[in-house]
């Protein structure tokens, strides 16, 4: 898995829960390599092989494409707006100027995950590898 972020979902859930969705990954026995885009995708037909940005080239049948986006903030900050992770708002959205609201992916709200002491095994669960029959329900 090539992943252009030094962390994986380190932006949306923090640096904490994102490695430890990096890490179990890796104990699963996924190839993670962080920091690293993907230079292009070779094949006739069908793709073969994906080149990464740092020049390995990884053999493939397929690949899945996840593209996320980081906040514009510019015009934000410019206007006087707190940010930190995208603008700064309370619970009603509002902004630390009155009367501007934000709300979606680019609205840094308190009831956005944070992480704790159950983050490891709500990644455990969402790990490849994991056997999810009904007898191993609720199970890490």
């Amino acid at each position: 898995m090539l992943e252009i972020a030094e962390i994986p979902l380190g932006h949306a859930l923090g640096p904490e829960i994102g490695q430890i969705y990096a890490d179990v990954h890796r104990e699963r026995g996924v190839e993670l390599c962080t920091g690293v885009g993907v230079e292009r995708i070779d094949g006739h037909r069908h793709v073969q092989r994906v080149v990464a940005t740092d020049g390995r080239v990884h053999d493939a049948s397929v690949v899945v494409i996840g593209v996320g986006l980081a906040p514009e903030l510019d015009l934000a900050r410019r206007s006087g707006l707190a940010t930190g992770n995208g603008v700064i708002v309370d619970e009603y959205c509002q902004a630390s100027v009155d009367d501007v609201f934000a709300a979606g992916d680019i609205a840094n709200h308190p009831n956005r995950p944070r992480p704790s002491d159950s983050d490891r095994a709500l990644a455990e669960r969402a790990a490849p590898g994991r056997d999810r029959s009904p007898e191993h329900a609720g199970s890490a």
